[in-house]
Parts: C-alpha cells; sequence; structure tokens
C-alpha cells in the first residue's frame, strides 16, 4: 500500500509549535524529493507524527478522542503493534480497482465488490492496497540528542511506506530506520541516506497495478540504478 489514492499530507504535534512545524516542513520536503503524491498546505492530515511521554497512554487517549483513526476503509478496527520500541506505527488502507476508484466492502456477505469494466489480468492486479492515513507514535524519552531533520526523515520513512524498523535487524543497509534502535555509542545517519531516498523514491515509482512479486523486483531495480548514479556522482 501506498498514498496514491489520496495524496498525503503529513503533521506533527507534541513538541511545541516551532519544532512541530519544523517536523511537518521537513517531511513535505522529503515526499516532494521522492516524488510522492503531495497534497497542498492546508490540507487535511492523513499521515499524523505524535510525540508522546507513554506511547501506550497516547494510543488510548487518541483511541477515546478520535476513535475514526482505528478503523479502516472496510470499517474494521485495525490492530496497533505492541511492541516494546519507543515508537510504533499503524495504517489505515482500502482498495482501489485498476481505475482507481475505491473498492465498496459488503459487511455483510464479508468480502469487497469489484465493478470495475476491465477483465482480469495475470500481469495486472485486479485490486491494489492503498493508504487512507498512517498514525506514528514517538515517545519523547528516545529523542534525545536527535536533530528535528532526524526525526521527520525517520518518522516520513515510517508514514510514507509503512516500513518496520524491526524487520531491519540482520540487516546492514545504511538506513535512517535504525536512528532509536542504535546504542548511544554507535553511528547513526543525520538526514536520510542515500538508500533511504532510493527506497522512497523507489517505492512510489513502481508500477501501482502489478502484483506484488513485480512490484518488489521493480524496486530492486530502481533502487541499483539510483545507487550506482549516486556513486558515479561521488567520483
Amino acid at each position: 500500500a501506498r498514498f496514491s489514492y489520496a495524496p498525503v499530507c503529513p503533521a506533527a504535534a507534541g513538541l511545541g509549535a516551532r519544532l512541530d512545524a519544523e517536523i511537518t516542513a521537513r517531511m513535505r520536503r522529503v515526499a516532494a524529493a521522492a516524488k510522492v503524491p503531495l497534497a497542498p498546505e492546508g490540507c487535511g492530515t492523513n499521515a499524523l507524527v505524535l510525540f508522546a511521554d507513554d506511547k501506550a497512554e497516547m494510543i488510548r487517549a487518541l483511541r477515546r478522542a478520535h476513535p475514526a483513526y482505528f478503523i479502516g476503509a472496510d470499517g474494521m478496527s485495525v490492530d496497533v503493534p505492541k511492541g516494546k520500541g519507543p515508537a510504533t506505527a499503524w495504517y489505515l488502507s482500502g482498495y482501489v480497482d485498476r481505475d482507481g476508484r475505491p473498492v465498496a466492502y459488503d459487511a455483510e456477505a464479508g468480502y469487497h465488490v469489484v465493478n470495475s469494466t476491465l477483465g482480469p489480468s495475470r500481469i495486472n492486479a485486479t485490486v491494489r492496497p492503498v493508504f487512507i492515513a498512517s498514525v506514528v507514535v514517538i515517545e519523547r524519552g528516545a529523542l534525545e540528542g536527535l536533530s528535528a531533520t532526524q526525526v521527520a526523515d525517520y518518522a516520513a520513512m515510517r508514514a510514507f511506506t509503512g516500513a518496520d524498523p524491526a524487520r531491519m535487524k540482520g540487516s546492514d543497509a545504511p538506513t535512517i530506520l535504525t536512528l532509536l534502535d542504535s546504542t548511544m555509542d554507535s553511528e547513526i545517519p543525520i538526514t536520510l541516506t542515500a538508500w533511504d531516498m532510493s527506497f522512497l523514491s523507489a517505492f512510489y515509482a513502481a508500477p501501482e497495478n502489478r502484483l506484488g512479486t513485480r512490484q518488489r523486483l521493480a524496486i530492486g531495480s530502481h533502487m541499483e540504478k539510483a545507487m550506482e548514479a549516486g556513486k558515479k556522482e561521488d567520483e
């Protein structure tokens, strides 16, 4: 899934007006640089980044005040990951057909109803998942010593792609996604790395309607070309 049905509109809250605005602006710059569909200023937030002293308490408070952030397009409740780290993220998603139109969900029957006039294909998927909204919650205590740019870049990677740092364990990829899991004496990126930017741009450049395997191949190919081009520029 990605923000392709509705353009992304990021917003941060919880660190004070100045830092919240700085992080929001940086996330918008990242989206523009990676060619993520971006809504104009003043848009309705659909990529929310919240900072709190306790993430579990923040999630409970958000659920009480804004239950819509926990319900997907099919009307079903969204499970929030319960990891032990200082950050978590979840995503509200739905489906669109190959024409980009929302696919209705019949709650009584328990399935989606596709009304597209396009016939079945072995190359293109009949429907594809899309992000309606994303929520990232980060505990303030994990931000000590980090810049607003680092925090915004980490949040952007999680909010725009659904990337999970837990799945990066054992990987040697140079990525901002390890920001909150690194030990105090380890080196951490000061901004999005070339790997991060190549992944983010590849994620949104991949053919929307292709099946998952084809999309992964396209993402890998795009990243290889982007990384190789970056190396040549540095020479």
